[in-house]
């Protein structure tokens, strides 16, 4: 590289034709604008130096000061070359001292929160003489609120160093007040970590405290009741407390002697004569009250006909929910057990959720392959047969070569992230430097398929009237018959298996809704077996009786059909099971995931 003073811009012309042609043996040499200090760009872009040695410092890079150190000063030339041989921008996270997200470890996805007196600092791509005396600048580049922040007495700032030789490096700071409601804590962008040569530019980061959540409103509990003319009982739900005295429930009915009692144990209410449509049941306000002495409401509730022959109007399913990440690692013949880089799904790409487990990668060595070229890789990616092929084609590959030819591919950095060991040996830029096994190994070694893809769904099958039972197998196999038949699934059954489908809280009517949640079970094919948007659900009526053909004399024999529903109409001609039904399943938000 060559440092041109902005006030010396005729030597930079002048010696642009020699760094152009002879000064480097024919390569193009840079030059870089400068002045009387080193601009941020110009250390951005020498920091970003590729080449370092096993050690991981960087190397292989030689600066000209154009016109000398008259025109270039000796600071200006010492913080390029420091600038050069140090790493890149310092990344930091803040996070909170505390497992905010309930996630089991205390890591900087926690975020700080009202009522926090310290605040944990995550720092990434420290040099060594920067980490050594970190506790020291800190100080300098943590604002709240847009100032220095003020800190508690003592040893407010503790640098806990790295846990692993690959992790950040962990510095608390303790504040001098804890953290309030919108409290914002930040790092500005011309934050610097060191002095002269060593100093690196930090990336900025800011974090708000988020506002507290109101309380919750306190509600009452509720009484509901469903009242079915012909019938002598009804059942009563309570939610938020209960038992229901009779004393405070009364009964309206066209028929002047039907009363109504209560049993004592479950509530249920018990009619001495039949109901009919319209009679009336009155439940007094305060009849149930909860721990908190909040009060039910006066309710009343009618008795209605029963539904005959109930139809199912829809079938709506959720928005996926990608509950884990499918990953892999390379092959151990390439890198070796315990230095073996770690393939992860992107959450929110086409390989989220379960889709993930259904990829492969295959580490491919060219057969004129050899250690003396320059390296040379090849990633694709193949997104219909869902494939991602590695040709090492030449040179002495490392780990870091590996991860960066990856990262370089759009499309593999669409759907992957790369992660270097969970549990290095050695320092971190030594595991990065780590040569990989190429020589002695045959040609297309396929990595472990990809595990630990989890998606969930919830479907929700709604009915135009009060349902009393819900046959969930047969429900089920109308619901899959589309999967089954797109699939190489034996039956609707494999299906469930596949998913885990299942009524989390099993039918008791009445009711209208019926719930299923699905989970992907361990496997490449569990995705495929997920339910789709537009697939038919069609439900035959359910029937036991001959039917009458209108077209000839004679009865038409009908095989009994097994109904999927039953209302609470009394059994007469069939009219309490299902009619038939055709709905395509559709996407809908009023449809929570599991969870």
């Amino acid at each position: 590289m060559a440092l041109v003073h902005g006030d010396a811009l005729p030597d930079g012309v002048a010696a642009a034709p020699v760094l152009a042609s002879t000064f480097a043996k024919g390569s193009l040499v840079p030059m870089l604008l400068v002045g009387d200090t080193l601009p941020t760009s110009v250390r951005d872009y020498l920091a970003a130096t590729p080449d370092e040695d096993a050690d991981g410092n960087k190397v292989q890079l030689k600066i000209v000061a154009i016109g000398g150190t008259a025109a270039v000063s000796d600071d200006v030339v010492d913080g390029a070359l420091g600038t050069a041989a140090d790493a890149d921008a310092v990344t930091v996270q803040i996070g909170a001292p505390a497992d905010s997200n309930q996630d089991g470890t205390i890591d900087a996805d926690d975020v700080p929160a009202a009522g926090d007196n310290s605040v944990i600092l995550y720092f990434s791509g420290l040099g060594a003489t920067t980490a050594t005396s970190l506790t020291s600048f800190v100080r300098d580049i943590v604002e709240l609120n847009g100032i220095p922040a003020r800190l508690a007495a003592g040893d407010s700032v503790t640098h806990a160093g790295a846990s692993d030789a690959c992790d950040p490096d962990e510095v608390t700071l303790t504040l001098a007040r804890a953290l309030t409601d919108g409290d914002t804590i930040s790092i500005p962008g011309d934050a610097t970590l060191g002095a002269g040569a060593n100093a690196q530019r930090v990336r900025s980061v800011s974090v708000t405290v988020t506002v507290s959540a109101p309380e919750a409103v306190r509600t009452r509990p509720t009484i509901d009741i469903f009242l079915v003319a012909g019938r002598f009982s009804a059942e009563v739900t309570i939610s938020g407390g209960g038992p229901l005295n009779e004393e405070d429930v009364g009964l309206r009915s066209a028929s002047s002697t039907n009363t109504v009692s209560v049993n004592p144990a479950t509530s249920a209410l018990n009619f001495s004569e039949a109901l009919e449509v319209g009679d009336r049941v009155l439940v007094k306000r305060g009849a149930v009250t909860d721990a908190e002495g909040n009060q039910s409401a006066q309710r009343t509730f009618a008795a209605v006909a029963p539904h005959k022959n109930p139809r199912i109007i829809s079938v709506l399913m959720s928005e996926p929910k990608h509950s884990g990440q499918a990953s892999t690692r390379v092959p151990a013949a390439i890198s070796g057990e315990g230095n073996r880089i770690t393939i992860s799904a992107k959450p929110g790409s086409a390989a989220d959720g379960a889709a993930g487990n259904a990829w492969s990668f295959t580490f491919d060595v060219a057969s004129g392959w050899t250690s003396k070229g320059a390296v040379d890789i090849d990633v694709r990616v193949n997104s219909d047969d869902q494939t991602v092929y590695v040709r090492f084609n030449d040179g002495k590959v490392r780990n870091r070569d590996l991860q960066a030819a990856l990262e370089a591919d759009s499309s593999f950095a669409s759907m992957f992230e790369v992660e270097p060991p969970a549990n290095p040996s050695g320092g971190c830029g030594a595991i990065r430097n780590l040569e990989l096994s190429l020589g002695t190994n045959d040609r297309q070694i396929t990595a472990a398929a990809p595990v630990g893809g989890v998606t969930e769904v919830a479907i929700e099958v709604r009915f135009n009237g009060y349902v009393e039972t819900v046959d969930d197998d047969g429900l089920l196999e109308d619901i899959l018959r589309a999967t089954v038949s797109r699939t190489d699934a034996a039956d609707a059954g494999a299906v469930q298996a596949a998913l885990g489908l299942d009524a989390p809280n099993p039918f008791e009517g009445p009711g209208k809704v019926v719930r299923y949640e699905a989970v992907t079970q361990p496997g490449a094919a569990a995705a495929t077996f997920l339910p789709r948007v537009r697939d038919l659900v069609d439900t035959p009526a359910g029937r036991d009786v001959v039917f009458d053909d209108p077209d000839t004399d004679a009865d038409e024999s009908a095989e009994p059909v097994a109904a999927i529903a039953t209302s609470y109409a009394p059994p007469d001609n069939d009219d309490e099971k299902n009619g038939r039904s055709q709905v395509r399943i559709a996407r809908s938000d009023s449809v929570k995931p599991p969870g």
